[in-house]
């Protein structure tokens, strides 16, 4: 599935787990009503309150497709991890094509890229995270 097929929650998901957040259920086995909760894995911290489903639960992750500070945030992560790659896919996600390796990265291609929406931001960070070994 193309990252351009994918919908905000599907796009919002998979960078959430790619970013080490995970859904678990932490009530005991015997408790009657279920609780899942949404936990950024480095840090373990409980994200919103309980939901009676996986799928409610994965919904309380960052909207990086519509939060700008969502959107940012998985930005500087994913430049840490390989700034070349996400610019690349950036401009991708812009201008809907692929930067040819020797254009010039003039004043209106950074300004433009400056002003990526928060969807593609997110685009160009699952694609550089999906890439990744």
């Amino acid at each position: 599935m193309s990252v351009k097929d994918m919908t905000d929650q599907h796009l919002n998901r998979v960078i959430a787990e790619l970013m080490g957040y995970r859904v678990v259920n932490l009530n005991p086995e015997w408790w009657r009503n279920k609780a899942y909760w949404v936990l950024n894995e480095p840090l373990e911290e409980r994200q919103h309150i309980g939901k009676g489903t996986e799928d409610e639960a994965w919904c309380e992750a960052p909207d990086y497709c519509n939060d700008p500070a969502a959107s940012l945030e998985v930005q500087a992560a994913v430049i840490e991890l390989d700034r070349v790659a996400y610019v690349n896919n950036l401009y991708e996600a812009c201008y809907e094509f692929k930067r040819v390796k020797y254009s010039v990265w003039d004043e209106i291609n950074i300004a433009f890229l400056l002003n990526a929406s928060p969807r593609q931001r997110a685009e160009a960070a699952y694609l550089t995270l999906s890439s990744q070994d």
